[in-house]
């Protein structure tokens, strides 16, 4: 817990501002910048040796921190340990969680949950410098956790509007949100257009003739991050792990205000 507080943040408590901690401003981020997402699933195959990490030229970590399932949301049971890790070892660590929601109380549900685990992280003065992402992959409608007890059809209108929803609560409660899909769900199950102003992290692990990475659907410019494989290896994880390219200085943006730096809104979810 130590090792976060040295960043020099006042805590706060949950009701009150964080006050008036003026912090230097970071020097402007040569993009684009490279990271990995990391989940229990990492944790589960070995310790991991963020040095390592940080040491093999990654700058930024997004942590899974809940996860939702049939039964509801879960916290994933080593986001506290990795983000002490990540930042520790000098890398710049966002968040996010794993959507299961169809209708607004289920997200009210998750969203719970996953600000429990961010408030928990600050507690131990450990603030995120990137993102708050929801996590929305659930290829059809089936494979939601709980689709079949609705009773009605999912239909595209209706994950949009979960999605504003679960973003705009995150912003209300003083996080800088971004959403996480493929290519092809934010093609295919989303209205882009209705998302407008809300950051975009891509997933598109198209390759060409070459084996090239290719630039995601319908153009890298749309994005702010972009996951190009499932299948990286990187020294200080035994499993494979995702890897990402961020194209914005989420770093300064964040520090002038979000995700604990400064005012702290008080909408928790009821």
């Amino acid at each position: 817990a130590a090792l976060c507080k040295d960043y020099g943040i006042s805590q706060g408590t949950l009701e009150e501002p964080a006050g008036e901690t003026i912090l230097p401003e970071e020097e402007p981020a040569n993009l684009p910048l490279y990271g990995i997402d990391v989940s229990e699933l990492q944790n589960k195959a070995g310790v991991i040796d963020w040095n390592a990490v940080k040491a093999a030229g990654y700058d930024f970590v997004m942590l899974r921190a809940a996860v939702s399932r049939k039964n509801g949301a879960e916290p994933d049971l080593y986001f506290l340990q990795n983000i002490q890790g990540a930042k520790a070892a000098g890398l710049k660590v966002g968040a996010y969680y794993y959507s299961g929601a169809l209708t607004t109380i289920e997200a009210r549900e998750e969203i719970s949950v996953f600000l429990a685990q961010l408030r928990a992280a600050e507690n131990l003065g450990c603030y995120l410098d990137y993102p708050i992402a929801i996590d929305m992959e659930y290829w059809t409608k089936n494979n939601y956790p709980n689709a079949a007890a609705l009773g009605e059809s999912v239909t595209r209108q209706i994950l949009t509007d979960v999605c504003k929803f679960s973003l705009s609560l995150l912003e209300q409660n003083g996080y800088y949100p971004i959403l996480y899909c493929s290519s092809y769900y934010l093609r295919d199950h989303l209205y882009h257009d209705q998302l407008a102003g809300y950051d975009i992290w891509i997933a598109s692990y198209k390759l060409n003739a070459a084996g090239d990475h290719m630039v995601p659907y319908p153009s890298a410019g749309q994005y702010q991050m972009w996951q190009y494989t499932s299948g990286g290896n990187i020294p200080g994880i035994a499993r494979t792990v995702d890897l990402n390219v961020c194209y914005k200085d989420f770093a300064n943006t964040i520090r002038t205000g979000t995700n604990g730096y400064g005012q702290r809104w008080n909408h928790w979810p009821s």
